[in-house]
């Protein structure tokens, strides 16, 4: 990141990529390209480490699929001039990470096949779903 900054501050310019433009100076354009893409993965590498972010990766999919909820719960509970507050985002934040735990728990327990623990399979008998467990 730093050579991208150095970059930047040497040629006076900023490389913005709105507009799917390429600038003129090639080199530059592949230089910060290059510097943006390695510094992602050093960040992610640094990332896996963290024990509280991992574990909330492994299971990124259920709080995608349930946060949407839990925030209309408060969406009908609060007018929508304080729901826009940005303490209120804080607020709800904190809110939906603390009922994110219970809610891994429940789904890693009572429906294992959703976020990939278990396996379902396919049974042949008339195409149907038959919902049994692949034993690992």
């Amino acid at each position: 990141m730093r050579l991208h900054y150095t970059l930047e501050f040497s040629h006076n310019k900023e490389l913005c990529l709105e507009n799917n433009n390429i600038p003129d100076n090639y080199v530059y354009f592949i230089l910060a390209c290059s510097c943006g893409s390695l510094s992602i993965i050093y960040l992610s590498k640094i990332i896996t480490k963290i024990k509280f972010i991992n574990y909330f990766g492994k299971y990124s999919l259920i709080i995608l699929c349930t946060h949407w909820f839990l925030l209309r719960i408060w969406g009908y509970i609060l007018p929508y001039h304080i729901m826009q507050l940005t303490i209120t985002k804080y607020i709800l934040f904190v809110y939906i990470v603390l009922l994110s735990f219970p809610i891994i728990y429940l789904f890693r327990k009572y429906l294992p096949w959703f976020c990939g623990i278990k396996q379902l399979t396919w049974i042949s008998r008339n195409g149907i779903w038959s919902g049994l467990y692949k034993k690992k």
